[in-house]
């Protein structure tokens, strides 16, 4: 009696421990990154994979590692308003060094 009690104690005292829980967006899809940080727009592969391009073809070849599109539809935007008016700035540079 004595051993089965102290066995049935031990047996009790098992237990699986906890799972650790996931990141919340460990498994989180491209599709719901680009619909979460772009309210209203329909996620098309085609597409963002047309936008990723497009992205890092806006700086030099020795530029583009490590770039990568954040899928915001804004940022990409304000990027190219940036690169517009940094275009627009040496422009204006390179025609005042023409007059001088």
């Amino acid at each position: 009696m004595t051993i089965r009690r102290i066995v049935d104690d031990l047996v009790d005292g098992i237990r699986t421990p906890d799972r650790a829980r996931s990141p919340v967006d460990a498994y989180i899809t491209d599709e719901e990154i680009f619909e979460r940080l772009n309210p209203g727009m329909h996620y098309s592969n085609e597409v963002v994979s047309e936008l990723r391009q497009l992205y890092v073809e806006q700086f030099d070849e020795e530029e583009r590692d490590g770039k990568e599109w954040d899928l915001s539809i804004e940022n990409m935007k304000q990027e190219f308003l940036q690169l517009e008016d940094d275009e627009k700035r040496e422009i204006g540079r390179a025609s005042c060094r023409e007059r001088v």
